[in-house]
């Protein structure tokens, strides 16, 4: 009998038909852990972090505009101009030996997946000296504590969270939120119950979106049931590979036969013919009038190309939804290169600008700079006054099809290596131009 592996991906619909969207604005906190309550992200299901994964790792437009902007927000990684990078920032930031970069990929790709990070810094003193560790937990993992006000104060750690709805007797880690508020600067942490030297706190990045409390959306989020789309496109064509592409229909039997019978004849048709939980839907009528022969009739008979132009619908919302350009996605392969490079490298700066760059300095305001701040009270290090910025990474078709010197201008080169902007009008030409030679054919040159 065929069968089809078919994920277990769903748009869960918490508030009735108007929306497929795994959203309902009316959930509230409930409890669990024993008396331990958080706010779900969205109720009544809890299941949004699943759903966004799921989401990226099935459609391939969805995770190529992920990965593209992941890359290109990160860059060459944390710099410090005219400096080398801080030596405690330069080797592993935890156990698992992760540097401070490797930390950064992991938020902004969680940022442009599901709109949230949580990050756990700990504070560790062993014979009167201080470490630091820093962890990027899984988002799946943590909640924000209900404590009865709009501005959550702790976090709540638990792989229980991944069954959502689960009522277990194990109590949730509660881990406070990271505040600069003098008020609540002592509050902001907690030492571990088992290691009494250890003292955690959690930082919380998220996607702002208008109307969305506590947690944050990723900016594609509109577009998610075009992600979804996509994959369901593929996996329709693979069921229908793997039903020995068998369509759903009307089944005509020459004959009185019972309910019972009617139903045991259809079932074994289906199980003979689809996997479970198909599009495959047969219905049998059978009657010893106006029925002249046993037939088949199928419902819908499906070409090739509807899918073909469905689907390339489909990836255009999606990229649209990114804000992203398929200019830029194919810039992977030679095709990307059709348009020009001055086209190109004006879309790249244009979408440097306004998507990757906020995104980066987001990270930076809210994740690094509390770092610094906690390493400095902590360690009694400077971090906070070093100039630190994320290097911007050049499409490499850029470095190798055309000349960089001739689209860039001194600031704008030096911004790249991490150099002051001279702000005069040398800086506001092209490098090419800085450095050509203009001698007047009168003059020796000598």
């Amino acid at each position: 009998m065929p069968k089809s592996n078919a994920s277990s991906i769903k748009i869960h619909n918490a508030a009735g038909v108007r929306t497929a969207l795994p959203i309902d604005f009316n959930g509230s906190a409930f409890t669990t852990f024993g008396d331990s309550k958080y706010i779900p992200f969205f109720a009544p299901d809890d299941n949004t972090f699943t759903t966004l994964l799921e989401a990226r790792l099935l459609s391939t437009t969805h995770s190529a505009c992920i990965g593209d902007k992941s890359l290109y927000a990160l860059g060459e990684g944390l710099h410090v101009q005219d400096e080398d990078l801080p030596i405690e920032l330069n080797g592993n930031m935890n156990s698992k030996r992760e540097s401070i970069n490797d930390i950064l990929k992991d938020a902004f790709e969680n940022i442009y997946t599901d709109g949230n990070k949580f990050i756990e810094v700990t504070r560790t003193k062993l014979s009167g000296k201080y470490f630091i560790h820093v962890h990027a937990h899984n988002n799946m993992d943590c909640r924000f504590e209900d404590n009865g006000d709009d501005d959550p104060i702790a976090v709540l750690r638990s792989k229980q969270f991944r069954n959502a709805g689960i009522l277990s007797l194990d109590k949730p880690i509660r881990i406070p939120l990271w505040s600069d508020d003098s008020l609540r600067a002592k509050s902001a942490w907690v030492k571990d119950t088992k290691h009494r030297n250890v003292e955690r706190t959690i930082i919380h990045l998220k996607n702002r979106i208008s109307g969305i409390d506590p947690y944050g959306l990723p900016s594609f989020y509109a577009g998610l049931l075009q992600v979804m789309l996509e994959y369901k496109v593929a996996r329709f064509n693979m069921d229908n590979f793997d039903n020995n592409m068998f369509l759903g229909g009307l089944l005509y039997i020459q004959g009185n036969l019972s309910d019972a019978e009617e139903k045991r004849l259809t079932k074994n048709i289906r199980d003979m013919y689809s996997g479970d939980g198909k599009q495959n839907r047969i219905l049998t009528l059978s009657s010893e009038n106006e029925i002249k022969d046993t037939k088949f009739v199928p419902f819908t008979q499906t070409h090739e190309g509807h899918f073909i132009e469905f689907d390339k619908r489909n990836e255009e919302k999606i990229i649209a939804a990114h804000q992203w350009s398929k200019d830029l996605l194919d810039l992977k392969n030679q095709s990307g290169l059709g348009k020009g490079g001055d086209y190109l490298k004006n879309l790249f700066k244009m979408k440097y600008q306004t998507i990757i760059k906020p995104t980066q300095d987001m990270v930076m305001k809210n994740f690094l700079h509390p770092l610094f701040s906690i390493m400095d009270d902590t360690l009694k290090t400077k971090l906070s006054d070093l100039p630190f910025y994320l290097k911007p990474v050049i499409p490499i078709q850029f470095e190798g099809e055309l000349d960089i010197n001739s689209l860039l201008t001194v600031d704008e080169g030096r911004d790249a290596i991490g150099k002051s902007a001279l702000g005069s009008e040398k800086g506001n030409q092209l490098i090419s131009e800085v450095g050509s030679s203009k001698v007047n054919k009168n003059e020796t040159v000598k």
